[in-house]
């Protein structure tokens, strides 16, 4: 549900990418039910009146300046003034929400958060400005005129100084999109695209936002790995003896070191594993949100769960299967997870991930009958626990 392809529909995923990700803005005009029930004014109105006085999810922004939470008092008043309601990590507090951002995250292989921005007419909350990562705007009501820009920094980063904006003139006129989103449209924004919206009417709109993965990010990521474990990469560089930093002669033992280095790190990066554990990386940077059951969870020790208990796997679980021919151990790897089992034959894993509506104790049992009952269990409660396996029926 509200995966990538759903997002993107009439436009294909493979023209999405070839022509779009990380390229240019595009509008993507959608049925006015394409996201039916997804943000609503019901759960604006809904955050509102239950939030607590002192809630931070929940801001006013006004001249891209976040008002104190005592202005909600005056409400009206900043809104009929341009101000944006923002409510952030609407997928921590709505179930589908929540449902469009695991869908999503499970499809481009990156956290994805989502925002929501309750606008008035013919007012702009923020003043043209780029964002550090991508994003999708979901008008879910009403409607707001867009205007898209070409970047002035390329690629911008999150670890981007905080007046790196400030270098780059924000641009006035010049656009290469402008467009209008009505219910069921969605705009792809790139990183890096100065941007900005007015409102025609009242409206709702959701930005949920990505950040892929960049070399830069790829090369910190390899350099933590090997800290521990090359030697190389932790020794000292020959600087106490660069006599060329006082003039003297050619400094042959930095241009030595510096040799050994390029052919090392020709060598790391040419491993036939690196785009394996490239995946797992990415695996384990982006967690699924834990789905927490009780009293199950909390009564394993006093009622271990029954061989006739259905379980499934969540939805947008990605897994990696890692098996140890010596041992005969399997490692499961999922998103921002991971559990050894041991003694434990592969057909029964193929089972258990392959079983789109579910599986109970039983069924493992039978088709793996070599296997002890008490094997089983330890095993389905320690994927339980550890949220790779969620309980769809305790005493089936």
């Amino acid at each position: 549900m509200f995966g990538l392809k759903h997002i993107l529909d009439p436009v294909s995923i493979d023209e999405f990418l070839a022509d779009y990700a990380g390229r240019k803005a595009v509008h993507i005009h959608g049925p006015e039910d394409k996201f039916e029930n997804l943000y609503s004014w019901a759960e604006v109105n809904n955050v509102l009146n239950g939030m607590r006085p002192s809630y931070e999810g929940v801001r006013l922004v006004h001249d891209t300046e976040t008002l104190g939470q005592h202005e909600f008092r005056r409400l009206n008043h900043w809104l009929s003034r341009g101000a944006t309601l923002v409510i952030n990590h609407v997928q921590h507090i709505d179930p589908i929400a929540e449902q469009f951002a695991e869908s999503l995250a499970n499809d481009m292989n990156s956290s994805v958060n989502i925002n929501g921005y309750v606008s008035f007419p013919s007012r702009q909350g923020f003043k043209c400005h780029y964002d550090t990562h991508d994003v999708f705007v979901v008008q879910t009501a009403g409607e707001k005129e867009w205007k898209v820009f070409e970047p002035t920094r390329t690629f911008p980063l999150d670890r981007d100084p905080a007046d790196e904006k400030d270098k780059y003139a924000r641009p006035t006129e010049g656009e290469y999109l402008s467009c209008i989103l009505t219910p069921g449209d969605v705009l792809y924004i790139p990183r890096g695209h100065w941007h900005y919206a007015m409102s025609t009417e009242s409206c709702i709109h959701l930005t949920v936002s990505y950040s892929n993965r960049s070399a830069l990010d790829f090369l910190v990521w390899l350099l933590n790995e090997m800290r521990d474990r090359d030697e190389f990469l932790r020794q000292d560089l020959p600087l106490c003896r660069t006599r060329c930093l006082l003039g003297d002669r050619p400094d042959d033992p930095l241009e030595e070191r510096l040799e050994q280095f390029r052919r090392h790190m020709h060598e790391l990066i040419d491993r036939p594993d690196l785009a394996e554990k490239i995946i797992h990386w990415a695996q384990m940077e982006n967690p699924l949100r834990q789905t927490f059951q009780l009293p199950e969870l909390a009564e394993l020790d006093r009622n271990p769960v029954a061989r006739g208990a259905v379980f499934k796997v969540p939805a947008n679980q990605k897994f990696i299967t890692r098996h140890d021919p010596e041992s005969g151990d399997i490692q499961l790897l999922a998103r921002g997870r991971g559990v050894l089992l041991h003694h434990v034959p592969t057909e029964l894993i193929e089972l258990m991930l392959g079983a789109a509506n579910g599986f109970s104790g039983d069924e493992l049992m039978s088709a793996c009958p070599d296997v002890s009952w008490d094997n089983t269990q330890k095993m389905l409660q320690s994927l339980f626990v550890n949220g790779l396996i969620v309980m769809h029926d305790r005493s089936a």
